[in-house]
């Protein structure tokens, strides 16, 4: 029998972000992931784009554009602080015609909506000047957005919590029970381990849901609604200067071919769109992907070898609907008479937002938890 304060069901980065906060804070923490290594879901760097968003996009005054902004600062402090490598090269948000421009304007105006007043126009000379490879009309600039070496990132997060008050307990095949009011056991079938804790924070990505219906049986828990993305490589170095998004309407998932500089120096196209995930029947092919992208970014690059272009990796944004409508925000709710905090609805930015969803959720716990003296 192992005792903590709090555990955390879930190893990706917004638990090992939250741990961080809560060792701080004093609190004994428990880890908990299925995997053999933490950061192997969501988390993992070939599951996602690696970007650090600059806080455009998101509905005003939501989750998502609050902690995006917040974590954006944090985590290009702690990249410096830790020498975890990173490149602030900008984002450009462009359009292929004078009867698009309109899509600039609203995102530029989302963006001064959510406190981003940095955005730059950038007409067709200016755009070739910048980014001679692109074929696009106009343009806005995002000097604050960029990419990091998420894998670094991780590591160096699980080094700082294993030496404070943070245990990671991998390969778990998880019983959660209710002993009593004010305490959960937690154990792994696996091997006959237990532990005892005061609050469970249930932080497993795409599982979270199901797990928090499963144990709190409460009915208004979100449901999950789970969206695949596959990714495409460039594999020749320094082809563009800054992350490439066309323009999008603010808040609508659509189809685009968003091309991101790594900083292997190769690049990535994508995540694109298969909605509905379900893990036992949704087929995909990297071929119909590559039939489907190709074109575009001909269109968009005309420049670019297209043999160097191959399948990547896959992703999938592990988004909720919340009474029967698809919730496009982070979820935190804490059942207090429970002593159970749900964090659902974990998709971008959450990598960006993750050192601020790690504060947030601490400070929720600190109004909450009365530890015993």
């Amino acid at each position: 029998m192992k005792n903590f304060n709090i555990a955390i069901i879930g190893g990706g980065v917004i638990s090992l972000c939250t741990a961080l906060y809560l060792s701080r804070s004093g609190y004994t923490v428990a880890i908990i992931e299925k995997n053999k290594n933490v950061g192997s879901g969501a988390s993992n760097p070939k599951s996602n784009s690696s970007v650090i968003h600059a806080g455009i996009y998101y509905k005003k005054n939501s989750l998502k554009s609050k902690l995006c902004l917040r974590g954006k600062k944090l985590l290009y402090n702690f990249c410096s602080k830790n020498n975890i490598k990173f490149n602030k090269c900008g984002k450009i948000i462009f359009v292929k015609s004078q009867k698009d421009i309109h899509m600039l304007d609203k995102c530029n105006l989302r963006a001064k909506s959510n406190g981003l007043f940095d955005l730059k126009f950038l007409n067709k000379s200016k755009l070739k000047k910048i980014e001679p490879n692109l074929n696009a009309y106009a343009g806005l600039f995002s000097p604050s957005s960029g990419v990091l070496d998420t894998a670094k990132y991780i590591q160096t997060l699980k080094n700082i919590i294993n030496k404070q008050n943070v245990k990671i307990f991998t390969s778990f095949d998880l019983l959660i029970k209710k002993s009593n009011k004010d305490e959960w056991n937690i154990i792994n079938l696996k091997n006959g381990l237990e532990i005892k804790t005061n609050i469970i924070i249930n932080a497993s990505g795409l599982n979270s849901p199901e797990i928090s219906k499963q144990t709190i049986k409460k009915k208004e828990t979100p449901k999950t609604l789970p969206v695949l993305g596959y990714y495409l490589i460039y594999k020749k170095k320094n082809f563009l200067n800054h992350i490439n998004y066309s323009a999008l309407e603010p808040g609508i998932i659509t189809e685009r071919v968003d091309a991101t500089p790594m900083m292997s120096g190769n690049l990535l196209f994508g995540p694109s769109v298969e909605k509905f995930y379900k893990k036992k029947t949704t087929s995909y092919s990297p071929q119909k992907i590559m039939q489907r992208y190709l074109p575009i970014i001909n269109n968009n690059y005309p420049k670019i070898s297209i043999k160097n272009i191959i399948p990547y990796s896959y992703g999938i944004r592990p988004k909720i609907k919340f009474k029967g409508k698809r919730y496009d925000d982070f979820f935190f709710k804490f059942y207090k008479q429970k002593n159970w905090l749900d964090v659902l609805g974990i998709d971008s930015p959450g990598l960006t937002a993750s050192l601020a969803i790690g504060e947030y959720l601490n400070n929720i716990i600190n109004r909450n938890y009365e530890r015993s003296v």
